[in-house]
């Protein structure tokens, strides 16, 4: 298990919730996503929430 500050992202698929995940990845936060455009900046791309 990664010992990474996590943070799980909904809906960000604006301008300014691209430039956020950007921010959180150069930051070495473990991130979690729902909503993106930009998967690259993704570790672990969720389809479902259970």
């Amino acid at each position: 298990m990664s010992k990474l500050p996590k943070v799980i992202v909904f809906g960000a698929s604006d301008f300014i919730g691209e430039h956020f995940i950007k921010y959180l990845a150069d930051n070495n936060f473990d991130i979690y996503a729902a909503v993106t455009t930009k998967p690259e900046y993704i570790r672990i791309l969720l389809t479902a929430l259970k």
